[in-house]
């Protein structure tokens, strides 16, 4: 729908699985919190692989 409707989530992340992408967006918005970050204690080189 977001992409044959065009929406701005559609646009921003390029017709690429925007409600996915979005989701994700945010919920790694969330998780940088202090106090919900579960990721407080992971190794960088194994956050990477998480966010990828």
């Amino acid at each position: 729908y977001q992409i044959n409707a065009r929406t701005e989530l559609a646009v921003r992340y390029n017709d690429i699985s925007p409600l996915e992408n979005h989701h994700c967006a945010v919920a790694f918005q969330i998780l940088s919190m202090p106090e919900c970050n579960i990721f407080a204690n992971v190794e960088p080189d194994s956050f990477k692989q998480i966010r990828q």
